[in-house]
């Protein structure tokens, strides 16, 4: 509300005072002027699975005294039924006049459940109001799918554009029309990064545009991809026009290599190992323990498939100690083959000393 008084004096000048206030209306004190729910549905592929998941967030504006407020003094039910809120995800904002934005995050044990929705809140003088949200009574249960790459995929493209289908969802009889689109890319030892792409887009080139670095904490162009594994996820947003939104999500992992196989790092551990026989006689010896990460296709793979060369010079591997194990989730799917362990049967001094 302005308010301003304004006086004119002789010389042809006019003084103006204006004074500027908020204030609120509501029918209770406190109240719930607004609130809404987004729907997530999460398809996550890992370890050779595909798990998913469904959560929700409770947005409110309320108005009242709710300073000291934590995620106790909100309940949510859905058809008449207590949802658990996660308190961690609780956030309350408020711009000093008794006016307040909260929002609490909670995932569903299952399914979402259809039904009526109610939040209630309680202010810090332990009055409590609440709000009709409204009722649900669909939810999506596909995600948007990634054309290129797809998960587990090896490519070779440094800078690749991302490819994926277009999305759409029909609500109570209502086709949905996407909002936005975002993408959300985390490199192999690097940063995780975010783009908000338009819905008519299907695509987005590598270097089209700069992105929001979560590290950095600004807009950046991406980097090329390092040879390794990376996740990338693909997030469609819908709006009913009422009091539920939809956020559906895929989670993929994929590779880059500069050819295929590519081994995206290795290092070597040299091992002294000192042994004191029965009539107190020193042995030393030495051996290595080789550690790659690679990617491509290593099924059946055993210790003749790997060489390991000193100066030109080909070592002994030891067929024994050989391991490889195929990473799902962190570095992403690549192979890694670890333990790979060659002995020489030199002895000598370790250190150069008695050891």
């Amino acid at each position: 509300m302005e308010l301003s008084a304004h006086t004119n004096v002789d010389n042809g000048f006019t003084i103006s005072a204006t004074r500027y206030i908020q204030f609120q209306y509501a029918e209770t004190n406190p109240d719930i002027v607004s609130a809404n729910v987004n729907i997530d549905y999460y398809v996550n592929h890992h370890e050779g699975q595909v798990d998913t998941s469904y959560g929700f967030y409770v947005w409110m504006d309320a108005i009242g005294d709710f300073s000291g407020m934590d995620v106790s003094d909100i309940t949510v039910t859905a058809d008449g039924t207590p949802l658990s809120l996660d308190g961690d995800s609780f956030n309350i904002d408020s711009n000093g006049c008794n006016s307040y934005h909260i929002n609490v995050w909670a995932p569903y044990t299952g399914d979402p459940i259809l039904g009526e929705y109610i939040v209630e809140i309680r202010d810090s003088v332990d009055q409590i109001t609440s709000y009709t949200i409204g009722t649900l009574v669909d939810y999506p249960q596909k995600a948007p799918d990634l054309t290129y790459p797809t998960h587990c995929e090896l490519i070779t493209n440094q800078t690749p554009t991302f490819t994926w289908d277009a999305y759409s969802f029909t609500y109570d009889g209502t086709p949905l029309i996407v909002q936005d689109y975002s993408l959300d890319l985390s490199i192999y030892n690097g940063d995780v990064y975010n783009l908000w792409v338009s819905a008519g887009q299907t695509s987005e080139g590598y270097g089209d545009h700069e992105w929001w670095n979560h590290n950095t904490q600004q807009n950046e162009y991406l980097p090329p991809l390092p040879v390794g594994g990376h996740n990338l996820n693909l997030a469609a947003y819908l709006n009913t026009g009422g009091a539920f939104n939809f956020w559906v999500n895929r989670y993929i992992q994929f590779q880059y290599g500069e050819t295929n196989p590519d081994i995206a790092s290795s290092n070597i551990h040299i091992n002294c190992d000192v042994n004191y026989d029965g009539n107190s006689q020193l042995n030393t010896s030495y051996g290595l323990n080789v550690w790659v990460d690679a990617i491509g296709d290593f099924s059946g793979m055993n210790s003749s498939d790997i060489t390991v060369t000193a100066n030109g010079t080909p070592l002994s591997l030891d067929g024994n100690s050989f391991s490889a194990d195929q990473q799902g989730v962190q570095p992403l799917p690549y192979q890694y083959l670890g333990a790979v362990r060659g002995r020489s049967d030199s002895r000598g001094v370790c250190g150069g000393g008695a050891g």
